[in-house]
């Protein structure tokens, strides 16, 4: 009875150990991996390309570069649009000053209509409308740029929108136009060139060059994390800021034009402080557009007052790249159940168990 009893103690013991050790490399040499993937919420990304039957235009930034004018700048011994806002009484007058300014300094042009501030109208191809939406960006290191948008979809890959862009100044020339292609909600963060996970589709154009023609094709980008509304979650982040007067010099969400420089300051403080998470999450768009492009043909021109930039899009594809869990939760529990049924079932357990028993009654019966 009591051989009985130390027997059981020692099998029991025996078996512990056995599944102590297995749990131990289980975890160690299989499982540790994925449980790290799944615990730091680890992703990659999926492409694939799809046709389309309608295109998005692209939202598109014109600003100069460099965005300030050479005189102005030397006047107030200025070495960039930053340094503007050290000037505290004068800062707006001098931004305003420094700034090229569209329909004053420079046109815009769709099919020979320039563009001014608001909604414009253009007939295009085949009679069809377009409402280009003209907004001013004031922005941190460009000065002021103006966002060009359409909520148009087009339904061919063969159209193509003609930009011209002259200049009405022979002082203080720009050197190049900077242009940034973005999406509807993707935009925000050129007030400071701040873009936390998507850089935006960039193209620097020669103002020596009349002709310049840009194929493109977008890329859709999916994120598993972010805001949904940028131009909202900015929103909501100013309504936490603790100023006299909530304000903004630069364009961040709907917040009104600061009117001093302590106002500004106050605010702009706010938007960095020592923790800016929030901020970068209202700058890291849950979807959003990049573009593959192409620049055909330039050509040299010396007037260096007007150039025209064609835009087009390549192919009737689109390529969709999308954020996905490395491990979802339900694949890791899966695996785990499958794991350890392997581990301790019939695979490694069993033979160890089996040995183990015979060893045990040899032992007891010697």
């Amino acid at each position: 009875m009591v051989e009985n009893k130390y027997k059981c103690v020692i099998t029991t013991a025996a078996k512990l150990s056995i599944f102590s050790t297995l749990l131990a490399l289980f975890v160690t040499f299989y499982m540790k991996n994925q449980l790290v993937d799944f615990l730091e919420g680890r992703t990659a990304t999926s492409s694939k390309f799809i046709r389309v039957t309608d295109y998005e235009i692209p939202t598109i930034i014109f600003c100069m570069n460099p965005g300030t004018k050479p005189t102005v700048a030397r006047k107030h011994n200025l070495t960039d649009v930053f340094d503007v806002f050290w000037l505290n009484e004068t800062f707006s007058q001098v931004f305003e000053e420094i700034s090229y300014v569209l329909n004053d300094d420079y046109d815009i042009l769709v099919l020979n209509k320039p563009l001014k501030l608001g909604n414009n109208a253009v007939i295009i191809d085949e009679g069809i409308e377009l409402v280009f939406n003209v907004e001013l960006i004031r922005t941190l290191h460009h000065g002021t740029c103006y966002k060009v948008q359409t909520n148009h979809k087009l339904q061919k890959p063969s159209f193509h929108l003609p930009f011209h862009v002259s200049l009405n100044i022979t002082e203080d020339v720009p050197k190049q136009l900077m242009i940034t292609f973005t999406s509807r909600d993707s935009w925000h963060g050129i007030f400071a060139d701040d873009w936390p996970t998507l850089k935006p589709t960039r193209e620097y154009i020669d103002l020596s060059i009349p002709n310049t023609e840009l194929k493109m094709n977008p890329i859709k980008h999916r994120f598993q994390r972010g805001c949904e509304s940028s131009f909202d979650c900015l929103n909501e982040l100013a309504a936490t800021f603790n100023c006299s007067f909530v304000c903004s010099y630069i364009t961040f969400g709907s917040l009104p034009l600061c009117n001093t420089a302590r106002q500004h300051w106050c605010n702009f403080r706010q938007m960095y402080p020592n923790d800016n998470l929030s901020l970068i999450n209202c700058l890291s768009p849950r979807e959003a557009l990049t573009f593959n492009t192409y620049t055909l043909s330039p050509q040299i021109y010396e007037a260096r007052n007007t150039t025209k930039v064609i835009i087009g899009l390549l192919y009737a594809t689109m390529e969709i790249r999308e954020e996905l869990d490395v491990i979802t939760t339900v694949e890791l529990i899966g695996n785990f159940g499958g794991s350890m049924g392997m581990f301790f079932g019939f695979s490694l357990a069993s033979p160890l168990l089996q040995a183990l028993n015979q060893l045990i009654n040899r032992f007891f019966e010697d």
